[in-house]
C-alpha cells in the first residue's frame, strides 16, 4: 500500500517505488503522481497527455473544488484547495482529472506491471430517500480509471496492443460481476485509461534496443495474455474492495426505463380523480417503497434475466421474436407483482394496464412489459386504499 502525503493534516514528502525501480510514487488522498526522470512511452484517453506521448509524468486526481483544476498549455497542474499547499510539477505529462472529490485509489503491484485504478466511492442509498437524484439516474455508477504501467520497453504498435487489452479487461471484469453491457458502456464512456512503459533509451545501445523489440514482438501474445490477466483482477478487486453493487432501479434503467416514465404510464389509465403533481408524486413514493421489497425485486430480476436470454437466443427450443399468445408465463409474473404489492384487487387493475400497455409498457419486451405493468397496477392500486 502506497503512503500517504498526509499526517495530521500536514502535507509529507514521502515517495514508493513501483514496478520500474527508478520511478516514484506520490499519493495524497486524492491525487496520484508516478515520476520518472527517463520517462514513459505512453497511450492514452484522459485529460491531459491524450494519444502517444513520451511522458515525464503521469496522474490521477479526484480534486475538483471551486477554484478548479489548472492545466496550463505546458501541462503543469497546480492543485491546491483549504487543506493542502500547492502541489505543482512539470514537464511532458499524461494525466487524468475528475469532476469529482470522492474518489479511492486501489493500486496493485507484480514484477511486470502496476495498475492504479482510481474509483470513485460507492455509496449505498435507501431508494425513498433519494426523490431528488432519480432524474438523472442510474447515480452510483462509479467512474472507474486506470493507469497500467508495464516495465518493458514497447514498440508503439504494441504498446496500441496492450492497451486495447487493458480495455478489453476492465470491460471482462465488470461483464464477470454481473454488470450489463448497457452499464458496462457507461462505465467505459465517462472514464480514463492510461497505459505506459520503459522507453528505449534505457537501452542506450541501438542493437540493445532493436533486440529487445525482437524479443517483445516474439512473446507479445503472452505479454497480452499477461495484461488482461493482471487488469481483470485489479479492477475486480477494487470493485469488490469499494463495496460497489448494482440496484434494482440500475437493472431497470438498464430495460430503457426511468421512474417518471413508469408514473405517466401509471396516470394515463387513472379515471374518476384529479392528475396533478401531488398525485404523481405519491405514486413514485410508492414505487420507490415497492422496489425496497424483496420479493418484487426478485419477480423483476426473473424477468429481466429471461428476457435477455430471450432475446439473444440463448435456447434454441425458444423464440419469442413476435410476442406468442402461447408465452403467459410473462402474464403469471405480473400477476405476481401486482398481487404482491396490493393483494387481489391490483390482479384486476393489472389486466387493465397489461391489455391497453399505456406509455413506456407499449415500448417494452414480452417480458418485461408485464413486470413493469404489475408494478405500476399493483402501485395505483396501492396509492388508493387510504
Amino acid at each position: 500500500m502506497l503512503p500517504t502525503l498526509y499526517n495530521n493534516g500536514d502535507l509529507m514528502e514521502k515517495a514508493t517505488q513501483i514496478n520500474i525501480s527508478d520511478s516514484k510514487v506520490h499519493q495524497t488522498s486524492d491525487f496520484v503522481l508516478i515520476s520518472r526522470k527517463k520517462g514513459f512511452d505512453s497511450i492514452s484517453l484522459c485529460d491531459v497527455g491524450s494519444g502517444f506521448k513520451n511522458v515525464e509524468n503521469i496522474f490521477c486526481t479526484s480534486l475538483f473544488t471551486e477554484n478548479g483544476c489548472k492545466i496550463t498549455d505546458d501541462e503543469i497542474l497546480n492543485k491546491s484547495n483549504n487543506h493542502t499547499p500547492p502541489i505543482t510539477f512539470s514537464g511532458p505529462s499524461a494525466g487524468i482529472v475528475n469532476n469529482t472529490t470522492n474518489q479511492n485509489f486501489y493500486i496493485k503491484n507484480s514484477k511486470d506491471f502496476t495498475t492504479i485504478i482510481g474509483l470513485e466511492k460507492f455509496q449505498k442509498e435507501k431508494l425513498s430517500d433519494n426523490l431528488e437524484k432519480l432524474e438523472n439516474y442510474p447515480h452510483n455508477i462509479p467512474n472507474l480509471d486506470i493507469i497500467l504501467i508495464i516495465n518493458q520497453s514497447l514498440s508503439a504498435e504494441n504498446l496500441l496492443l496492450c492497451f486495447k487489452t487493458a480495455l478489453e479487461a476492465k470491460n471482462f471484469a465488470l461483464e464477470n460481476l454481473g454488470i450489463s453491457l448497457n452499464l458496462r458502456n457507461k462505465l467505459s464512456n465517462d472514464n480514463s485509461i492510461i497505459v505506459a512503459c520503459t522507453t528505449f533509451s534505457d537501452n542506450p545501445d541501438a542493437n540493445t534496443a532493436q533486440n529487445v523489440t525482437a524479443n517483445i514482438n516474439e512473446n507479445i501474445n503472452e505479454l497480452l495474455n499477461s495484461i488482461k490477466s493482471f487488469v481483470t483482477e485489479s479492477c475486480t478487486n477494487a470493485l469488490e474492495e469499494s463495496g460497489f453493487s448494482l440496484g434494482i432501479l440500475d437493472y431497470i434503467h438498464e430495460q430503457g426505463i426511468n421512474i417518471d416514465d413508469m408514473v405517466e404510464a401509471g396516470m394515463e389509465l387513472c379515471v374518476g380523480v384529479e392528475v396533478d403533481q401531488v398525485l404523481k408524486d405519491k405514486l413514485k413514493k410508492q414505487i420507490l417503497k415497492s422496489l425496497e421489497d424483496l420479493n418484487v425485486i426478485a419477480l423483476l430480476m426473473a424477468a429481466f434475466r429471461v428476457e435477455e436470454t430471450f432475446q439473444n437466443h440463448r435456447v434454441r427450443e425458444v423464440n419469442v421474436d413476435d410476442d406468442p399468445a402461447y408465452l403467459y408465463t410473462d402474464e403469471v409474473l405480473g400477476i405476481a407483482i401486482s398481487n404482491q404489492i396490493a393483494g387481489t384487487k391490483a390482479t384486476f387493475n393489472f389486466k387493465r394496464y397489461d391489455e391497453e400497455k399505456p406509455g413506456i409498457i407499449s415500448t417494452l419486451g414480452p417480458m418485461v412489459d408485464d413486470i413493469i405493468a404489475g408494478l405500476i397496477a399493483g402501485c395505483m392500486s396501492k396509492i388508493f386504499e387510504e
